[in-house]
């Protein structure tokens, strides 16, 4: 079914839930620059033309805008959505507008070299901090929307710096938490406002967060992301797609938004303004060589009022919202198999089987080593029914392998760099304490002045102390290539 097709048909689902969606233009703001069409157009864009997937869809993200009345939210201080000084939050959290692109979306950038979330969530609970992205989602949408009513697009183009990530100081369960709260929640509830994503500066660790978070996305969202390595010339490949400006604004550190007391209007106006594209609205995009008659008109808000006050829109209205010039080739149009030249070079440089190979090998060895303390343990307890010091001490250090094998795991699971090298200096000292008690209990079992018994236990001992000593320096070594790797990447 095409895009067309199932606006129209979206929309006599829509008007036959009418109970169900009775506060809609409170809900999404169509009185502040919103257009109820384009709402229901991104979502129907969303599920490729499926519109009983994307009902379902805007069922959900209806409820969730009725109940935390996120429109609210576009004349709410920001101090009052996250609890303090949003210059508390700039150290860690900085987002820049850097205005148009050539394409007329609204460019947003943001650097995660700060955002050390452990130290962020002293300062601020994370979730004032998600909540805080809302609304910054929010005044985007806001200002989306009146820039499309002027002419302008109706997505964003977003830049994420990601140069200085390491494992150590970034990478850590908060961060992923926060990470995927807010990918997951701009999926749900901004449909088709993403028009690219760029990745840049890109080092070798962030193959880790990449392969962790791209199974959050829909496929169509993967599609629209960029990846640019560090060894890359991110301005080129930006300012080639996005245009010299935007470059330029980034490097000057500008922000065509630092006045959050403005309205979207009037900072949609300014936008369009600088982009020099202040004309009259129905004017298209003479750059990218759109006709008039293909543009948006100023105001296409129902003039009999609301979305569900009428149905005129039901035949003809669908295809020039479905069809616009600035939507269609990064939305309806995407394949999500279509290739990412960015993104396979990205996955080229830093395959995954290098780091599966170390870590899976480690995990093994570990594995076999913690059966085999099993083992030594079941053969010492019998030796030390006869008062045997050697085989308590063996005892001891086996069970030792338990919480010590659990702490390696674990620092791998959590990516903990610091941990995992307390864990592999103990695996060290522990395979050294069983050198010793395997030479000790084997020198004493060919003593043939021993009792045959003694002698006997402790042969058991040093051959179990030495089937795991076998297996200990096998994970040690193991470990030790895991903490080269995270070295290396860090």
């Amino acid at each position: 079914m095409s895009d067309v097709e199932g606006l129209a048909n979206l929309r006599v689902l829509v008007l036959a839930e009418r109970e169900t969606f009775a506060d809609f233009d409170r809900v999404y703001a169509i009185d502040d620059g919103g257009v109820a069409d384009d709402v229901l157009a991104r979502f129907v864009r969303s599920t490729r033309g499926d519109a009983t997937t994307a009902l379902e869809r805007l069922r959900v993200d209806y409820e969730w805008r009725a109940a935390e009345d996120a429109a609210a939210l576009r004349s709410t201080a920001p101090a009052d959505v996250l609890g303090c000084d949003p210059a508390v939050l700039a150290e860690y959290y900085g987002r820049r507008c850097c205005g148009l692109d050539a394409r007329r979306r609204l460019c947003f950038y943001q650097s995660y070299r700060h955002t050390v979330v452990k130290k962020l969530k002293t300062v601020v609970p994370l979730e004032s901090v998600v909540r805080y992205h809302w609304w910054e989602m929010e005044r985007a949408t806001a200002i989306l929307d009146h820039l499309k009513a002027r002419g302008g697009g109706d997505t964003m183009a977003i830049i994420l710096d990601v140069q200085g990530m390491t494992i150590s100081k970034h990478i850590n369960s908060d961060f992923l938490y926060l990470v995927k709260a807010i990918a997951q929640h701009d999926q749900h509830h901004y449909p088709e406002r993403m028009g690219v994503t760029y990745i840049i500066n890109a080092p070798s660790v962030f193959g880790l967060v990449w392969r962790t978070v791209r199974p959050w996305l829909d496929p169509i969202t993967v599609a629209k992301i960029k990846i640019v390595t560090a060894r890359s010339d991110w301005r080129a490949a930006v300012g080639a797609d996005l245009g010299d400006a935007v470059v330029e604004r980034l490097d000057a550190d500008a922000d065509l938004d630092d006045d959050h007391d403005l309205p979207p209007r009037d900072v949609a106006i300014s936008l369009l303004e600088l982009d020099g594209a202040a004309a009259p609205a129905g004017n298209a995009d003479r750059r990218a060589g759109a006709s008039p008659e293909a543009a948006p008109p100023a105001d296409r808000r129902d003039p009999a009022g609301s979305l569900l006050g009428s149905e005129r829109a039901l035949r003809g209205a669908a295809a020039p919202l479905l069809e616009d010039p600035y939507t269609k080739a990064e939305s309806g149009e995407l394949d999500p198999s279509d290739a990412n030249p960015l993104e396979d070079e990205f996955d080229a440089e830093h395959a995954e089987p290098k780091m599966d190979g170390r870590v899976g090998r480690y995990e093994a060895l570990a594995l076999v080593q913690l059966a085999a303390s099993l083992l030594v343990a079941a053969i010492t307890a019998t030796a030390l029914l006869d008062g045997s010091t050697f085989a308590g001490a063996a005892l001891l250090v086996s069970v030792l392998v338990v919480p010590l094998t659990l702490l390696g795991l674990r620092a791998i699971e959590r990516l903990d760099v610091f941990a995992f090298r307390l864990y592999v200096a103990l695996q060290i000292a522990f395979t050294l304490a069983l050198c010793v008690l395997s030479v000790v209990s084997i020198t004493v079992a060919a003593n043939g002045h021993m009792k045959a018994k003694i002698r006997a236990h402790r042969a058991f001992v040093g051959g179990a102390c030495l089937l795991q000593l076998c297996s200990a320096a096998a994970t040690s070594y193991g470990a030790a290539g895991v903490v080269g790797f995270l070295a290396t990447v860090a």
